[in-house]
């Protein structure tokens, strides 16, 4: 085989075998956690009823933590107008708007004197809405749908008993009824808050609906009811116009309205029980709703999420109605719980390691917490973000969602019976999932390569332990048994899902190499990466930074959008292609040889990334692990392709080039 030949039969075996290793990832690290067949385990029981006998979630899409806590009504006051628009001028003045200067008067309230609060903290972007509703993290391949559904159909709360976001839990589920507006809606070129007013206005006419639709109406008011109410605004606002922005801010400012509004309507109570005058009559009169306010991801300051950064993990946590635990004075934690932040903290146990880690990274926006937040009197109460899912089953006695993986944060509700046994069925319910997944491993495992999990089979012991403790109404000692069990049966679930291996493999081509090929292919590799990574693009496509995109298209398209950032990051690369398409031609040399050269030296690239890919943290540390590995296996395709793009490009100048001589 000559060097101006291309090796055809290499070039087929090694697209072959590259695609093969590429895809082995998906097997190794990208398996599916949801395993199918897990046995619902219930919470409620007839000697210990539900505190609550429904559920309102609010969800701010995109709303910082720091913008929701900070003590300051900055731009508060251009959500007025928004809501005159809307016709809502009753929402405009919050019956708490002279308790201090903020932009969340209720909810404010709310922390202060009514329930509990934290911060929620994710390492993911969309991710969110899945991990607070099935308590698992939704599967990396759910960007192939766009973000609008989950590949594999998941058990959630709206399973057991509520534009692309509520479609997905409605589907498949009978008892399910939604409302959602367009994607055409979703436009970052007009105003966004409309897609918040139009929520209030549907929940206004629902509960309209009921007072003359006698079916309708004891729907509402049965038992084991969820509201979800997805407020999009905020998200879209800091998409098109930045956090900081005037636009942003106020739109949070408006979801606390909005949110005020709601909750007047369906529980007013003698604080709160008139607007602008007008009587109210609450929806609602047994006192037995409780509430649920967070956000699914924050927003970096260029407008994006999906990355690690504090701005997109840190999400606001407001807990509050049947059932949930008043607010705290630090004074009754014992000071050590302050971990040195200033905040008292009130943490599970099974967690704390896991949230203070992500505290000591957060330095900066902790010493920011603790000069503009105005609440360490109050105890604070950080969780995981896939512990809400447990934390909103357990408060209207749902079975836990199957395949979920969060711990139960029982320092928002009640002391007592009730708490202690959500507590044990917490950890029933993850040690149940651990053995399943044990058993199925075993199945598919020969018996020699199989490992089990000692700790998984001390567990049956202690259950028998917290049962004695039961009759001595030892709750606080049955609580912390149950962490250590949910701490085994965590470790097992990791244990089983993941699989490390090994590959190592060698390629002969048959062609002498000189020093010189090697330093051509070196300097082409390098400027290559440069291309790609240097200039930022693939930090910007994993974290979806779409506001490069808006001079073409302004409407949310996640297919069109993804193939302009595509086109953005190809384009540096076929340049540097070409320039040394023409350096080889001048030099005499042929690009086939330094092609195979190429694929040889990223080889060796492959098998160092194949290690370091990564399953969990943010989009952008997944996106980027992949995209890595993925990156130099593709160049048996892909350098073909450049290099035949640079020849097309360079056809007409030929001749001129073999009159040409370069030193």
């Amino acid at each position: 085989m000559t060097a101006t030949q291309w090796p055809t039969g290499l070039l087929i075996l090694g697209t072959l075998f590259h695609a093969i290793y590429l895809l082995s990832i998906f097997d190794i690290y990208f398996k599916s956690p949801v395993v199918h067949d897990i046995p619902a385990v219930d919470v409620m029981h007839e000697s210990y009823p539900p505190p609550a006998k429904r559920l309102v979630i609010f969800i701010a899409d995109g709303c910082r933590a720091d913008t929701f806590f900070d003590a300051t009504d900055r731009y508060a006051v251009f959500a007025h107008s928004r809501l005159r628009e809307a016709n809502l001028t009753s929402l405009i003045h919050s019956q708490f708007q002279d308790d201090e200067p903020t932009r969340a008067p209720f909810l404010r309230h709310v922390i202060k004197h009514v329930g509990s609060w934290g911060v929620s903290h994710t390492g993911c972007s969309r991710p969110g809405h899945v991990a607070m509703f099935a308590g698992m993290y939704e599967d990396v391949s759910a960007v192939t749908r766009g973000w609008q559904e989950n590949p594999v159909d998941f058990d959630s709360i709206f399973n057991q008993r509520f534009p692309d976001i509520v479609p997905m839990f409605a589907k498949n589920v009978e008892h399910v009824h939604e409302k959602h507006y367009s994607s055409v809606d979703e436009d970052f070129a007009k105003d966004a808050t409309v897609l918040d007013t139009w929520v209030y206005h549907k929940v206004q006419a629902l509960l309209d609906d009921a007072k003359s639709n006698r079916t309708l109406f004891n729907q509402l008011q049965a038992n084991q009811v969820v509201f979800f109410l997805h407020f999009l605004g905020i998200d879209s606002n800091g998409h098109a116009h930045r956090p900081h922005s005037r636009e942003y801010i106020s739109n949070v400012a408006l979801v606390d309205r909005l949110v005020e509004g709601i909750h007047t309507m369906l529980e007013a109570d003698d604080s709160c029980n008139h607007l602008d005058n007008l009587f109210i009559i609450a929806f609602f009169q047994d006192k037995a709703t409780a509430y649920i306010f967070s956000a699914d991801h924050g927003m970096s300051h260029q407008g994006s999420h999906g990355d690690g950064a504090p701005e997109n993990t840190r999400t606001p946590l407001v807990v509050w109605g049947a059932g949930v635990q008043p607010p705290t004075p630090k004074s009754a934690l014992d000071t050590h719980a302050a971990h040195g932040s200033g905040f008292a903290m009130d943490v599970p146990s099974h967690s704390h390691d896991q949230v203070f880690d992500q505290l000591k990274a957060h330095t900066v926006p902790e010493a920011d917490a603790l000069r503009l937040w105005n609440l360490t009197s109050f105890v604070r109460k950080d969780v995981l973000q896939a512990d809400i899912a447990p934390l909103a089953a357990a408060l209207l006695g749902l079975p836990y969602p199957r395949n979920s993986v969060g711990v139960l944060p029982f320092s928002y509700m009640e002391q007592g019976l009730y708490r202690a046994r959500a507590v044990v069925f917490n950890a029933k319910s993850l040690f149940v999932h651990a053995s399943i997944r044990q058993q199925l491993k075993q199945n598919a495992t020969w018996s020699i390569f199989f490992r089990g999990f000692p700790r998984l089979d001390r567990c049956l012991g202690q259950f028998a332990t917290i049962e004695r403790a039961f009759g001595a109404k030892a709750y606080g000692d049955i609580e912390a048994i149950s962490q250590r069990i949910i701490g085994d049966a965590l470790a097992g679930l990791r244990h089983f899902q993941r699989r490390l291996h090994w590959a190592c493999r060698q390629h002969s081509t048959g062609l002498a190499v000189t020093p010189e090929d090697i330093r051509l292919a070196l300097w082409y590799l390098i400027f290559f990466k440069l291309s790609f990574f240097a200039t930022g693009n693939i930090a910007s496509m994993s974290s979806f930074e779409i506001s490069s995109t808006f001079r073409f298209v302004t409407v949310f398209n996640p297919f069109v959008m993804g193939a302009l950032l595509v086109l953005k990051i190809l384009l540096p690369m076929v340049i540097v292609t070409c320039a040394f398409h023409v350096l080889l031609t001048l030099k005499g040399h042929h690009p086939n040889r330094l092609f195979l050269l190429v694929v040889l030296l990223s080889d060796v690239l492959a098998l160092h990334f194949f290690f370091l890919v990564k399953d969990e943290g943010s989009w952008k540390q997944i996106g980027n692990s992949i995209s890595i590995f993925g990156i130099v296996n593709l160049k048996m395709v892909f350098v073909p392709l450049l290099l035949f793009v640079a020849k097309l490009l360079f056809r007409q100048s030929t001749a001129t080039d073999r009159s040409l001589h370069l030193d």
